[in-house]
């Protein structure tokens, strides 16, 4: 999924696992870091989450 992000045009960052996490990722799961601001468009908001809803 994360590649297909990428590929159209999302820009997000690999995240270190928090200090305490207790969960377990898999071997196909990793913690990504999403960062919006003030300049991040309803559209663009709107497109990521149709690309994360394919």
């Amino acid at each position: 999924l994360a590649e297909k992000l990428q590929t159209a045009g999302a820009k997000f960052y690999e995240w270190g696992v928090p200090q305490g996490f207790e969960g377990h990722l898999g071997d196909k799961e990793a913690i990504y870091r999403f960062v919006a601001s003030f300049a991040t468009t309803t559209q663009e908001i709107d497109r990521l989450g149709q690309l994360l809803s394919q």
